[in-house]
């Protein structure tokens, strides 16, 4: 195994010292790990940084139990679930939007007054899951306009989509207007409420 030396920071080195003993690992392998771990970051896209931003996400999504279905499975679900007629529509819009302010309440204690920390947090994450894209124009301190690309492949599930971000940014204190919506694309502007 070839050697070399890395320059870091002290308070780094301490740290990682104590971790790697507090784990009984030797030094150079736990090192090794971190460097293999941050490559395969990198050729994802990612920043060996963000990976803190995708541990704060999946911290979120322990305290609502998600579980990850294929895109056609999901489409199919709401599909057959939409063949009972408007009231079910109905109920899955309440139900999305519910969602929405639940998830809204749990994701305040990590990202309080810091919602573009949040975007580029889900930003990050979507690099896994199917969310192609996030954009963001800021406009003000308070308000912005958000893009979300790849978010169904069918109107009604973009719309459904629609309601659970919007129950979200209600939840966390904003008002959400609807820019535009397409199928698997979502437009919204959002100001903070005074």
């Amino acid at each position: 195994m070839p050697r070399t030396t890395v320059a870091v920071d002290d308070t780094i080195a301490k740290r990682i010292s104590a971790l790697a003993r507090r784990f009984n690992l030797v030094l150079s392998s736990f090192s090794s790990e971190a460097l293999s771990v941050a490559g395969d970051l990198l050729e994802m896209g990612l920043m060996p940084r963000d990976l803190k931003k995708l541990t704060t996400v999946m911290k979120i999504a322990s305290f609502i139990d998600p579980i990850v279905l294929p895109m056609e499975l999901f489409e199919s679900l709401v599909r057959k679930a939409s063949m009972c007629g408007d009231q079910c529509i109905k109920e899955l819009d309440s139900e999305m939007e519910g969602w929405g302010k639940r998830v809204a309440s749990i994701i305040k204690g990590y990202y309080e007054d810091n919602i573009e920390s949040l975007i580029d947090a889900v930003s990050k994450a979507s690099k896994v899951f199917a969310l192609r894209e996030i954009s963001v124009e800021k406009y003000s301190q308070n308000s912005m306009e958000i893009k979300l690309v790849g978010v169904g492949k069918s109107e009604l599930t973009t719309r459904l989509t629609y309601t659970f971000v919007k129950g979200l940014f209600e939840g966390l204190g904003y008002r959400v207007s609807l820019e535009s919506l397409g199928v698997g694309i979502i437009k919204i502007s959002v100001e903070k409420s005074s």
